[in-house]
């Protein structure tokens, strides 16, 4: 088993949650793929964004062997949460639902590398349903024809986004996270970045679930105003100095262009601390 050298930086990781301000029309939105894989959802009006979410999960010597299975079954949950069913009665209408560009790499020696093992997949955004037009519509029969004929693709929109939350969720449980292996954690988390493509600031979200014990240099950490959620891990060994490191990464993050940061303790997290996380 590989054991860790001493920490030659340390840093912290910065979160926030920026609200979805997701916006749509009674039309079926058409998906086109651009760069990075990013999926992005275009309508007569308005696009609907795709949140672009980035994780690095630590499951190398110094972090206690449960937390990273533990917290990969989060994230797949958080995953398959992201896109619920179709409505069975959207005559009320439905607000857009927004895209999830999802990355998930492990912290490793060299996880700087972008072509290293890592999940990468996209759930699709949804663009919203108006309500169903009433008789009292003094445009009634035109409005109920238009309705009418964008309900079905709406729901086959619905549908392809909800099968490809449940397919990435799979994805997730069935990767392989790193072990035995020194830890360059602020690489890893400049690998998810550059994974995650031109697309930055308000719309991307990077989550480190780490002890933050970093003891690899870190090429090209250029964070661009994304907000970073430190999920810590603290061995009872070194329990005295977590804290310290753990505002020191928090610093480092921040001075690499983060947002903002938030640290919650890998033993209170859920998967819904996740969701909140990417969603608001």
């Amino acid at each position: 088993m590989a054991r860790k050298a001493s920490c030659w930086l340390t840093a912290a990781a910065v979160v926030t949650a920026v609200a979805v301000s997701a916006c749509g029309t009674q039309t079926t939105p058409t998906v086109s793929t651009v760069g990075g894989g990013v999926s992005q959802a275009s309508s007569g009006q308005a696009a609907v964004p795709t949140r672009e979410v980035g994780n690095c999960l630590d499951g190398t010597s110094s972090s206690a062997s449960y937390y990273a299975p533990r917290i990969q079954a989060m994230l797949a949950d958080a995953v398959a949460n992201w896109a619920s069913r179709p409505a069975a009665n959207p005559s009320a209408g439905v607000p857009a639902a927004p895209g999830l560009h999802f990355v998930l790499r492990s912290v490793t020696t060299d996880s700087y590398s972008t072509d290293g093992p890592s999940v990468d997949g996209t759930i699709p955004p949804v663009a919203a349903l108006a309500p169903q037009p009433t008789p009292s519509d003094p445009s009634f029969d035109a409005d109920i024809h238009s309705w009418t004929q964008a309900l079905p693709g709406w729901k086959q929109t619905q549908t392809s986004a909800a099968a490809s939350a449940s397919q990435l969720s799979a994805e997730v449980r069935q990767y392989r996270v790193a072990r035995n292996t020194f830890s360059a954690i602020y690489s890893c988390v400049s690998g998810a970045a550059r994974q995650l493509g031109q697309a930055q600031g308000a719309d991307t979200r990077l989550a480190v679930i780490s002890d933050m014990e970093n003891n690899e240099p870190v090429v090209g950490l250029n964070l661009a105003a994304a907000e970073v959620l430190m999920v810590t891990i603290c061995p009872a060994s070194v329990s005295t100095g977590c804290p310290q490191r753990f505002a020191a990464a928090r610093s480092y993050l921040i001075r690499h262009g983060a947002s903002s940061v938030q640290i919650v303790s890998a033993d209170a997290v859920t998967a819904e601390t996740f969701d909140a996380f990417w969603r608001n």
